[in-house]
Parts: C-alpha cells; sequence; structure tokens
C-alpha cells in the first residue's frame, strides 16, 4: 500500500492535463444544462391510480391545464364599466398564444326552446344597462354560474383560460410575462392569477436564481469558514478550489447526460460544496498534522492517505448510501434526486483524494501550516472529553429523556401536505392562492370517474338519477363547488324546454323526455358535452374544484364519499372512481412515508454492513447507530411539535441528514481503531480521537451547519426546509458523538 502511494505521489503532476481536459469538457455540459418544473413526473410510478387517470385524461384531457383569473370589482360586477372591460379583455386574451378557449360570463348563453328549435341568446346584455337588473337576478339564481364564473357576492368576476393540452416550458415562461401585462391594462390592481401553467413558471424561475444564488452564497461561505480556519492563502485555495473544481465535474456531468435541473436539484450545488469541503478538511487537518509533527511531505501525504483516506471513503460511501435510499421511492424526482447526489458525492470524493494530493505535491509544506493552529476548536473538543468522561450518568439520563421527548414528537408528525406549502415564497404567488382559496372555493380540481355497469350507458335514466345523488351528497357537504356532469347538460335542456325557469333545472320525471334530450346531445355535440361524456357513452365525468385542505382531509373527503356510494349508489348500476391530478398528489404522500421508512431501512442495514467490516464486531455497529438514530428522531419530533407536515420535500430531509450525520462517527471510531491497533488503552484511544479526529468532526459540522443554514434564505419553502432540519440534524448528531458516543464506547465497547 505504502508502495503504491509512494508512487502515485511521485507521478502525481501527470493528472494535470487531464483535470485541465476535463474542466473544459464539464464547462462545455453547464452550457446544455436546462431547468424544468414537471408537476406530472411527481406522480407515483406502478399506482394504479395513476394507470386509470391516463386512460381517463386520454379520453377528456387532462384536469389541471386551466388558469384562472379572479377580479376583484368593490362596487359590484354588473356595472357597464366594468362589463366593457371584461368584453375587452376575453377579446384580447382570445389572441394569447397556448390558450384554446376564454371562458367568461360575457360570454355564456342561456339555451331555450323556441318554434324554431333550439335559441341560444345571451345571459348577460352589456350593451343594454337597463336590462342589468333583470340579468343580475337571472344569474345570481344560476347555480351554474354562482361560484364559477361570479361569486355569491357579486363581487368578484372569474375568467376560465383553457390552455392547451400540454404546454411547453416556454410557453409557461412567456404566459407568466404576457398574462399580468394585459390584465394590469384592464384591470389595473384587481386582479388574481392562478394555475398550474403560472405556478410551473415561477417555480422555474426561481430555480435559475436560486442555483446561482446559492451557489455564489455558498461559495463565499467557503470561503470565509476556510480563511477561520487557515488564515492562510494557499490552503485556502486548495480547499476551495478542489470543491469548485468537483462541483463543475458534477454539474458539467449533469449536462452531459442530459438530466435536466428540476425542483429538488437547486440544492446540488450546496450540497456539493459543503460535502466536499467536509472531506478536504479532514485530509488537510491530518496533513497538517503530520507537518506539525515533523515529518516530512512525502511522509505526511503518505500517513494521510493512509489513515484519512479510508476513512473519507467510507464517510462518502455512507452518504451515497443515504441518497441512493432514495431510489426505492416511486416519485420520479426523488428517485433522480438520490441518484444523482449519490454520484455527485463520490465525485466530490474522487476530486479530494486525486487533487489534494497533487497540489499540496507542488506546494512547499512550510506554506500549508496555518498561523492559527485553532486552539479554541482544540480546546472545545478537550472540554466534550471532560464532560462525557465526567457525566457519564447525566449522558445517559439526558439521552433517555431526549428519547421519550422524540417519540412523543414522532406521535405528533402528520403528513397532511398542501400544495401552497410548496410555492415560492413571492406575495403576488401566495395573495393569489389564497384569494381564491378565500372567495371561489379554491382551484384545486375534483374529478370522479363515472362508470355505467351492465350494459348500461352514461344517457341511462337510472344512471342519470344515480349521478344526480352524488351530485347532491356533494353539495350537500359543502366540500366540493361548480360540479359539473352529464347530469348539468340534461338539467340544462330540460331548464330551456321550459322557458328557461329556473324551478325546472331538474332531471325530467319521464323516460320519452330523457330519450328526447339524448338525441339532442347526439346530433348536436358541444366542447361541454365531449369533456364530460366519453366517446362511447361508457364513461362520464363529474368535475369540480375544492380547497387546500391537505392530503390528509381530502383523504377523509375521498373514503366519505367512497363510502357513501357504496350505500346509496347500486353497483349494478353505477360505478364511482376518484381520480384526477388532485387524487395522485395526494397518493403521493401515502407512497412518500412508505418509501421513507424502506429508503431509511436500506440505508441502516447497508451502512451497519460497512461498519461491520470496518470493526468485526455486531456490538461496535450497534454503538456506531444509537448517536445517529436519535438525531433523526429528535428532528421528525422538532416537526411534530413545529406542525411540519411530512411532505416530498422532509422526506429527503432524513436521508439525507443521516447520511452526512453518520460520517462524523466513523471518522471517531476509525481514529479510535487505530489508536487501538497501535497499542493504546481504551481511554487514551478515546482521548487520542477527540484530539485527532474531534477537531475536524467540529469545524467541519461547523461548515455544514451554516452551509444548510443558508438555505433558510430560499424562496422555495422546500429547500428552506432541507436547510433548517437537516442543520438541527446535523447539529445533535454532532453532540451525540462527542457525548454519547464516548460513554457508549467506555461502558459497551
Amino acid at each position: 500500500m505504502g508502495k503504491l502511494i509512494s508512487w502515485w505521489l511521485g507521478n502525481s503532476k501527470m493528472l494535470l492535463p487531464v483535470m485541465v481536459v476535463l474542466l473544459g469538457v464539464s464547462v462545455y455540459g453547464i452550457s446544455k444544462l436546462q431547468m424544468v418544473y414537471d408537476f406530472e413526473a411527481f406522480f407515483p410510478k406502478g399506482d394504479p391510480d395513476l394507470e386509470f387517470y391516463q386512460t381517463y385524461r386520454g379520453e377528456f384531457g387532462p384536469d389541471d391545464n386551466q388558469l384562472f383569473i379572479g377580479l376583484q370589482i368593490s362596487n359590484g360586477v354588473f356595472r357597464q364599466e366594468v362589463l366593457l372591460q371584461l368584453e375587452a379583455l376575453t377579446n384580447r386574451l382570445d389572441s394569447v398564444a397556448g390558450i384554446k378557449q376564454v371562458v367568461a360570463l360575457n360570454r355564456v348563453k342561456s339555451v331555450i326552446k323556441s318554434p324554431f328549435g333550439l335559441t341560444q341568446l345571451q345571459v348577460l346584455h352589456i350593451d343594454e344597462p337597463e336590462r342589468y337588473q333583470a340579468d343580475s337576478v337571472k344569474i345570481m339564481q344560476d347555480e351554474r354560474l354562482v361560484g364559477r364564473l361570479v361569486s355569491s357576492d357579486a363581487k368578484v368576476l372569474v375568467v376560465i383560460l383553457q390552455m392547451q393540452d400540454s404546454i411547453s416550458q416556454a410557453q409557461a415562461n412567456e404566459l407568466n410575462v404576457i398574462l399580468p401585462s394585459i390584465l394590469e391594462q384592464y384591470f389595473p390592481g384587481s386582479w388574481h392569477l392562478a394555475g398550474k401553467a403560472t405556478i410551473q413558471a415561477e417555480y422555474v424561475r426561481v430555480q435559475q436564481q436560486e442555483v446561482v444564488f446559492f451557489t455564489v452564497l455558498s461559495g463565499l461561505l467557503v470561503l470565509v469558514m476556510l480563511w477561520f480556519i487557515y488564515r492562510r492563502p494557499l490552503p485556502i485555495i486548495v480547499a476551495l478550489g478542489t470543491v469548485m473544481l468537483a462541483l463543475v465535474y458534477f454539474m458539467g456531468l449533469l449536462g452531459l447526460l442530459g438530466i435536466s435541473l428540476d425542483l429538488m436539484s437547486a440544492l446540488f450545488p450546496i450540497l456539493m460544496l459543503i460535502v466536499g469541503l467536509s472531506d478536504v478538511i479532514h485530509l488537510l487537518a491530518r496533513y497538517q498534522q503530520c507537518l506539525m509533527q515533523g515529518d516530512s511531505r512525502q511522509q505526511a501525504l503518505t500517513l494521510t492517505i493512509k489513515d484519512i483516506g479510508l476513512a473519507v471513503l467510507l464517510t462518502s460511501a455512507t452518504t451515497s448510501i443515504g441518497f441512493l435510499s432514495l431510489a426505492t421511492s416511486r416519485i420520479g424526482p426523488v428517485q433522480q434526486f438520490g441518484y444523482t447526489a449519490a454520484i455527485g458525492v463520490m465525485m466530490a470524493y474522487a476530486t479530494a483524494i486525486l487533487v489534494v494530493p497533487t497540489l499540496l505535491m507542488m506546494i512547499k509544506p512550510n506554506l500549508m501550516v496555518a498561523h492559527n493552529p485553532l486552539t479554541s476548536i482544540d480546546r472545545l473538543a478537550q472540554w466534550f472529553y471532560r464532560k462525557a468522561k465526567d457525566n457519564e450518568g447525566l449522558v445517559l439520563k439526558t439521552t433517555g429523556l431526549l428519547l421519550v421527548l422524540g417519540l412523543g414528537g414522532l406521535w405528533l408528525v402528520n403528513a397532511e401536505a398542501r400544495l401552497q406549502n410548496d410555492l415560492p415564497r413571492r406575495e403576488k404567488l401566495k395573495t393569489d392562492f389564497m384569494f381564491f382559496e378565500d372567495n371561489l372555493g379554491g382551484f384545486r380540481s375534483f374529478e370522479v370517474a363515472l362508470l355505467p355497469q351492465n350494459g348500461l350507458d352514461i344517457h341511462h335514466p337510472k344512471v342519470l338519477l344515480a349521478i344526480d345523488s352524488l351530485e347532491q351528497y356533494l353539495a350537500s357537504r359543502g366540500e366540493v363547488r361548480a360540479i359539473s356532469s352529464p347530469v348539468t347538460l340534461y338539467k340544462s335542456l330540460h331548464r330551456a324546454y321550459n322557458v328557461d325557469r329556473v324551478a325546472f333545472y331538474r332531471l325530467p320525471s319521464d323516460t320519452t323526455t330523457f330519450k328526447k334530450y339524448e338525441k339532442l346531445i347526439a346530433d348536436n355535440p358541444t366542447d361541454l358535452s365531449k369533456a364530460i361524456i366519453g366517446r362511447d357513452g361508457k364513461i362520464g365525468r363529474l368535475s369540480g374544484r375544492t380547497n387546500d385542505v391537505g392530503s390528509d382531509s381530502t383523504t377523509v373527503v375521498y373514503d366519505n364519499l367512497r363510502a357513501w356510494a357504496a350505500q346509496n349508489i347500486s353497483p349494478e348500476i353505477l360505478k364511482v372512481r376518484i381520480t384526477g391530478s388532485a387524487l395522485l398528489y395526494d397518493n403521493n404522500n401515502i407512497y412518500l412515508v412508505g418509501g421513507l421508512l424502506q429508503g431509511i431501512g436500506i440505508a441502516f442495514v447497508s451502512i451497519s454492513l460497512i461498519m461491520a467490516l470496518l470493526f468485526r464486531s455486531l456490538r461496535m455497529v450497534v454503538i456506531s447507530f444509537v448517536p445517529n438514530v436519535l438525531p433523526l428522531l429528535l428532528t421528525a419530533a422538532f416537526m411534530g411539535y413545529l406542525g411540519i407536515a411530512l411532505d416530498a420535500p422532509t422526506t429527503i430531509i432524513f436521508t439525507i441528514a443521516f447520511g452526512i450525520a453518520v460520517d462524523d462517527t466513523i471518522h471517531f471510531l476509525s481514529c479510535y481503531r487505530v489508536e487501538l491497533v497501535n497499542g493504546l488503552g481504551k481511554e487514551q484511544a478515546i482521548e487520542r480521537s477527540y484530539r485527532l479526529a474531534g477537531k475536524a468532526m467540529i469545524l467541519t459540522t461547523i461548515v455544514l451547519f451554516f452551509g444548510f443554514m443558508v438555505l433558510l434564505g430560499s424562496q422555495m419553502l422546500l429547500t428552506m426546509k432541507v436547510g433548517m432540519l437537516v442543520s438541527i440534524t446535523l447539529v445533535t448528531a454532532l453532540i451525540g458523538d462527542l457525548l454519547l458516543l464516548p460513554v457508549l464506547l467506555r461502558r459497551f465497547g
């Protein structure tokens, strides 16, 4: 081993041309990187609900391709100046690319049976103000319009933009610029905009900003921390240059492989910088210790690679395993994040172990010894040693108390994930979202597939009566609004054939009338009929809108509907199946929780095998895990006590935190093992481990802590939660390694 290291150090300059070529290729790869936001990518793979939804969407189109414009008119909407502006706005929106149809109150027509057949008449006579009073009374009595195109207090108008079935990222970005400018022109300061396309564009805008922002901010943070540690330019250049090189290599690889950056990938730059810096600090710390002991450069590098190289490899492997455990998730972006982050961690290790010795071979040793030996950090490490030694009983009792508190907080953790929790923290976006929640029952889609049984079709009177009872059930509970279904068509025709009287907005009472309406619908297909009745009449669609009440609460709504349908709708006539993109979003949380437990289990087993190979002792495997399981439990408890929901962002926190937190344990135990092999007794080996590994552990945790804490400045709650919770886990893990781990070694090691 020593001869191989010596040969490598003697020929390390050969690596320089390779590094330069790889740098050029990586810069080219970075130029190819793209940022995307694909909401559907978060749908769980292999989910039967997803398979059914894809068929359902093929029949009726996507259920989330609408944009909603809310126009707040405090003095009431039925005024000529308001309605003329509405007319001008809707005409302008017709010409915007990507918009397939504009639906608004000024475009609604009522159908009336006349001697010459069915006639369509405007419900709103904009050019005849004298008719506004009668028009408004009629409109406000029409349940098809109230809550959908006008609010119940007549102070909000809604314009619904039916988008193309597949909006590209470029179109979404363009709409996010064009629509606000148009709305400000016609309704300055009184408009609100919500929908998938605007959220999609905002996510990408924030991603682009934050990848650059946090890369620069993390680089500056690393620079400050390195100056605090070394106080000399060359060690700083070596450390910062190495981690920046690893970051460029990694981001370039992503670009060359065609891997786009998504909602979760904005974390990559900061992960690479702080994880890579941890590797470099451990290598440089050991190298400087050897130099201060009087070793030559060659000897110091040889000992560093032998003593620290394996430990750094193991810590990188455990961190990678933590990320790879995300591969068990059924959520595509979570899987990709796990794979790519694991590759990035190993690339950071490879860059550190190859580049750092290469650079050190070209620098005079005296220039690498820091002016500031960090005696304060040494004293802090020794303080932890004394406290752990003198207060073993207190440490164990405190651990037991924290365990109880942790289990109590864990019991409070919920999976009440809300879409609004993942929105960027831009004031206008939040305001718009809450406007629709407060005034119009939200814009979250609610979809139910209607499946006639035993050869019946949607038009059969028994089927329509069953659908009508379902509508009445939903309306009575008030959880779903703006409901439309095949029954809407039949009720509208029945009203039309009865002089458009409100009292006749109901299903007919005889089969002959049903048959007449069925023929009219078949002979005169409309956009509405195509949107709610399948082409062969064997499937129908009930759709509505709900508030963003949270996945747990929505699951209760789903369960209640299924239970009601099982008791009140004959399975011989009609089956109902809840579907839609919102259901798949809610299903994510079920799979995420299961995937989290499975992923952490895999990580535990994998890291246990590494520990077993390293120490050849089952007892040491158990000892090594206790200080790392407790921080995860405390982080979960922290979430429970503060009411932070378990969702896609928070599930990755545990795997990230566990993979990184166990690194300090490995460094401490590796040093402890080496000192035992060198003939020291247990207590001497523990004290020596504090001196050699403790300082580097404290330094790397400080860097990691502040590195993740800068994420609190993110506009994305996803990124902010990761920063806060991982930082907490890392600090508690360090305290566990410096206080609890030595106690366990003394008593059970």
